[in-house]
């Protein structure tokens, strides 16, 4: 079958397909819902190094305050002591420096493979469920996904290039936090206080775990979607569709009122993004919401 027979075929079945949904001039595929089991595999990855860093940062200081160098500077009774004075705050120094060093570059030299190889398979997992809801919505055959057009291999390397910078940012906004509250932890500690500054390092270094971990899952999540979303709307428009309709998730435990009451149902243009939030204006597709489960259905749009 030639190009010009696929495309007779294309739309003889839209118009078939459209007249038996009562739908005059447009034909709707099926919803492009995204695996979840993706986006959590991919949190998995990267929570597994973010726990490297945070339990190694929990035992460089807890052995830091239980050494001499720490018992000589709590005990000191001449406040200008030179070790009172900058000893314990300089170990600490060359630690957290160390610390922030080895992770920065262990998160930087994964962060490349870890995004490739997650945007790769959302670019595949796209493909076959893109290729699927057209054959259903215009017929077997009917319009080829497959191929990498420039305009596509842009959104795939922009959100490889995305996801590169927030893996790298984890150690840095990590580090940043803990170096400052181990420093007034130590500038602020006296003689009678090792066991409770001990005691409140362990407390903020375990609330700022949970803080990091979760920033690495969300960022998962969240990229994974996004990923798929871009990469999907890029296929759509390379296919010649030029609209699909807003699929609210119909999960979630705090389910956005807008994409759900307002958005969900609607038929929009790709190049023409709807407001996905009205108190600031922002608009975007089904993905670009922080947090945002919503996805696409294809619209195929034709004439009589």
């Amino acid at each position: 079958m030639n190009k010009r027979e696929r495309a007779k075929l294309a739309l003889e079945n839209a118009r078939r397909l459209a007249k038996g949904r009562k739908t005059k001039g447009l034909a709707r595929g099926d919803d492009l819902g995204n695996s979840k089991a993706d986006g959590i595999a991919y949190a998995k990855q990267l929570r597994a190094i973010t726990k490297l860093m945070t339990n190694e940062t929990k035992k460089e200081l807890d052995a830091l305050m239980s050494s001499d160098k720490a018992k000589d500077f709590f005990t000191a009774t001449n406040p200008e002591d030179s070790d009172k004075s900058g000893g314990l705050g300089m170990q600490a120094e060359l630690i957290m420096g160390s610390l922030a060093l080895k992770y920065g570059n262990l998160f930087m030299n994964n962060a490349r493979l870890l995004a490739t190889t997650m945007v790769t398979k959302m670019s595949q997992r796209g493909e076959k469920k893109l290729t699927k809801s057209i054959d259903k919505m215009l017929g077997g055959n009917a319009i080829d996904v497959k191929k990498i057009t420039p305009q596509l291999n842009n959104v795939i390397q922009s959100s490889i290039a995305e996801n590169v910078q927030l893996i790298k940012s984890i150690p840095q906004e990590y580090f940043n936090y803990v170096e400052g509250s181990v420093y007034r932890s130590i500038a602020g500690g006296d003689s009678q206080g090792i066991g409770r500054l001990t005691k409140d390092l362990h407390q903020m270094l375990s609330k700022r775990d949970q803080q990091v971990m979760n920033r690495a899952k969300n960022i998962a999540l969240d990229q994974t979607r996004k990923a798929y979303s871009s990469i999907n709307a890029q296929r759509m428009k390379d296919a010649g569709m030029t609209k699909y309709e807003w699929v609210h998730s119909g999960g979630g435990q705090h389910p956005r009122d807008y994409h759900k009451n307002v958005l969900n149902g609607q038929v929009f243009d790709l190049d023409n993004p709807p407001v996905i939030d009205p108190k600031t204006g922002d608009r975007g597709k089904p993905g670009d919401a922080i947090n945002c489960k919503c996805t696409m259905r294809p619209i195929y749009e034709f004439s009589e």
